[in-house]
C-alpha cells in the first residue's frame, strides 16, 4: 500500500488526479484501515463530493473504532469542511492521554472557532455589547493568533469601533510575517473603513516597498 501511497502523492502534487484516484483506491484494498490513505482519498473529492469522504471514513471507524489516528484524520477531513462541531465530536472521541500536539492543537482550534461563531451570532442578533464583550475575552484568551486578531479587528470595524479597531490592528501587523500580504492587505483595508487615513497611506507604502511588483498591492495602492 505504501507505494501506491507514494505513487499517489505525487500524481497529486502533479494535477494527475484519475491517476491519485485509482492508486489510492488500490492501496485502501490493501489497507482498509489506514487513517491517511483514507483521508487523502476523501480530500482528492472533498468540493464534488464531501459525503463520500464521509462514507469512507464511517467504515474505517467500523475496521478500527479506537484508533485515535482515525479519530484525527476524520476530524481534520471534518474541520475542512467547515464543519467544526462534527470534527470536535471526533476528537472528544480521543482519549486525552493518547492525544498527540496535533491533536490538542486541533481540539483547541475547534474550540476557538466555534465560540467565535457563537460570538458572532449574537452581534447578528443585535446583541452588540454581550458580543463586543466575548470577543475580547476571546481575542485575549489567544494573543498570538494573528487570524483570530484580524477577525476581530473585522468585528470592531463592522461596529463601527475605530479607536480599537486601530488598536487590534497594531497587534496584526504586529504578528503578520512580512511576506504576509495577504493579512497586511486586509489590514490596510480596514484602516481605510475605520477612516485611519494617516495610517493607512503609511502601511500602503510600506507594503509597496516591500513587493513592488505584486499586482494586490499596486492595485491597493491606486498605481
Amino acid at each position: 500500500a505504501g507505494v501506491q501511497h507514494a505513487r499517489a502523492d505525487a500524481e497529486t502534487a502533479a494535477g494527475q488526479l484519475d491517476a491519485a484516484r485509482a492508486d489510492l483506491e488500490a492501496a485502501l484494498q490493501l489497507a482498509p484501515d489506514d487513517p491517511w490513505l483514507i483521508y487523502d482519498r476523501a480530500k482528492l473529492d472533498a468540493a464534488s463530493d464531501p459525503a463520500r469522504g464521509r462514507t469512507l471514513f464511517e467504515h474505517g471507524l467500523e475496521l478500527a473504532p479506537a484508533d485515535p489516528a482515525m479519530r484525527y484524520a476524520y476530524a481534520l477531513y471534518l474541520s475542512s469542511l467547515d464543519a467544526p462541531q462534527e470534527a470536535l465530536d471526533q476528537v472528544r472521541q480521543i482519549a486525552v492521554a493518547a492525544r498527540s500536539d496535533g491533536m490538542r492543537e486541533l481540539d483547541g482550534r475547534l474550540r476557538k472557532e466555534l465560540r467565535q461563531a457563537e460570538v458572532e451570532s449574537l452581534a447578528d442578533a443585535g446583541h452588540w455589547l454581550d458580543a463586543h464583550q466575548a470577543y475580547g475575552e476571546l481575542a485575549a484568551s489567544d494573543p498570538a493568533d494573528v487570524e483570530l486578531q484580524l477577525a476581530y479587528a473585522r468585528f470592531l470595524d463592522h461596529g463601527d469601533d475605530a479607536a480599537s479597531t486601530d488598536m487590534v490592528l497594531d497587534e496584526v501587523e504586529a504578528l503578520a510575517a512580512a511576506d504576509d500580504l495577504d493579512r497586511r492587505l486586509e489590514a490596510l483595508r480596514l484602516r481605510r473603513s475605520s477612516g485611519n487615513w494617516a495610517r493607512a497611506e503609511r502601511d500602503s507604502q510600506a507594503l509597496l516597498a516591500a513587493a513592488p511588483d505584486d499586482p494586490r498591492v499596486l492595485r491597493a495602492a491606486g498605481q
